[in-house]
């Protein structure tokens, strides 16, 4: 899938590469994903759980360090389910993104290309 080809990509690079990990388990299928992801990756690796502070996190990373952040809608569905300011928090991130300290690769999901949700939820994501 979309994080299985962006670790092909960050892997092209040179190591050590950083994984910044963005998902919640709440359940035991996520506990699964989450395993299977972590599996994946072999030697070279440096995986940093940053469930929130996704901005404060990329900035810390040393520079010229091929770094995949997966995922950015795990990362917002974080701050939304908290009914954080996720629109402040976006702009934060936004700001260390158009300043990349290396080659950086986001995952993301598609969304809004489907049918209109059914709730609200949904449809302000």
């Amino acid at each position: 899938g979309k994080s299985a080809h962006a670790e092909i990509l960050a892997t092209a690079l040179p190591p050590p590469w950083t994984y910044i990990a963005t998902a919640q388990a709440y359940d035991d299928e996520m506990h699964e994903r989450i395993a299977l992801h972590r599996s994946r990756r072999g030697e070279g690796w440096t995986t940093i759980d940053a469930l929130l502070d996704l901005a404060g996190t990329l900035a810390a990373l040393p520079e010229d360090r091929p770094v995949l952040v997966d995922c950015l809608t795990l990362w917002l569905t974080n701050h939304m389910l908290a009914e954080h300011d996720f629109e402040l928090e976006c702009r934060r991130l936004t700001e260390v993104l158009s300043r990349p300290r290396g080659p950086w690769f986001v995952v993301s999901n598609e969304v809004g290309q489907g049918i209109v949700p059914d709730n609200a939820l949904a449809r302000r994501f």
